[in-house]
């Protein structure tokens, strides 16, 4: 029955037990299904992790793409927060923990400009970045 309906089987197993309403919710007592309510527990009773949930991408991408205009990669990005590879970011959805990581990432780099950087040498990291930006001022 599953098989030729799509309803998942335990789906089925919960109306055919009274468990569940006919469209897969709670069944209250007097068997109509009750509405689910949402709440901060993910699966098996977990808790949500708030910095795992999923936000709109375009204020992220406007941030990059200023960063981008002054030199910062997306490889460099990723290094700097901690990835091995370069960020690879959907156009829509971001997680609001890297959408964080990169708002406080920019505001680290300040006013910085990454140089020019010829192909197969090492981008500098930030730390010596700011550390050379220092040294400009006193000199």
């Amino acid at each position: 029955m599953a098989a030729v309906s799509g309803v998942p089987l335990g789906v089925l197993r919960g109306v055919a037990s009274g468990r569940l309403g006919a469209r897969g919710t709670p069944a209250g007592d007097d068997g109509t299904d009750v509405p689910v309510q949402r709440t901060d527990q993910g699966s098996r009773g977990r808790g949500r992790n708030r910095g795992s949930e999923r936000i709109d991408a375009n204020p992220t991408w406007q941030i990059i793409r200023t960063l981008q205009q002054r030199n910062f990669t997306l490889g460099w990005i990723g290094r700097e927060r901690g990835y091995v590879g370069g960020l690879q970011l959907d156009p829509d959805r971001i997680t609001r923990r890297l959408a964080e990581q990169v708002r406080e990432l920019t505001g680290r780099i300040g006013d910085l400009r990454l140089p020019e950087v010829p192909k197969n040498h090492t981008m500098p990291t930030l730390a010596q970045l700011r550390a050379a930006a220092e040294n400009k001022e006193v000199a």
